[in-house]
């Protein structure tokens, strides 16, 4: 989706119309989900597909339910091929019940692009005293950009949103006795 502005300019007898566009990074940012029981540390990955871009960094806003605990942020495979930084910073909501707000920023050192991939991950925990099974959606919010370039234009791209499910106990796993042996 491009952000578009139009400037009307009246000059003499015509009107001229220039139309200014903010155009979106071919690039994405994708959360994955995960399936954890409670009291396990869930690990959401965030992927960058560059889709042919030179992607200097990546900053990125995730919605979380204030009962979901962050735990750390680790830099993926991808990162960590280019010797990459990650960092996160937790916002908290002033009441109680609002959904917090994890920013996750990921550059890559100078001279060197991000390269598609998981580029990031991020540790959540729900508490052991936790009885209930939960599904979260793990939502992007407006403002995930990637750097282009070494000028640092920032463009919004597109991304999917992750799910978090919270299990009391494992599924039973079914399996052919014959198949297995």
């Amino acid at each position: 989706m491009s952000i578009h502005r139009t400037i009307i300019l009246a000059a003499g007898v015509g009107i001229l119309f220039i139309s200014l566009c903010q155009a979106q990074s071919k690039a994405r940012l994708d959360l994955g989900s995960e399936v954890s029981l409670i009291g396990e540390v869930s690990r959401i990955t965030l992927t960058l597909d560059a889709n042919g871009e030179q992607i200097r960094s990546t900053e990125n806003e995730i919605t979380i339910p204030a009962s979901l605990s962050f735990v750390e942020v680790e830099v993926g495979e991808a990162g960590k091929s280019v010797s990459a930084k990650v960092e996160a910073q937790e916002v908290t909501p002033s009441n109680e019940s609002e959904e917090k707000r994890l920013i996750i920023k990921v550059e890559a050192p100078y001279g060197q692009w991000l390269p598609s991939g998981v580029i990031a991950v991020a540790n959540f925990q729900f508490s052991d005293q936790t009885t209930e099974e939960y599904f979260i959606d793990l939502q992007l919010a407006n403002s995930a950009f990637v750097s282009v370039g070494w000028e640092g234009q920032r463009e919004p791209v597109a991304g999917r949103a992750g799910t978090l499910t919270i299990m009391k106990e494992a599924p039973p796993i079914a399996a052919c006795f014959f198949y297995m042996h």
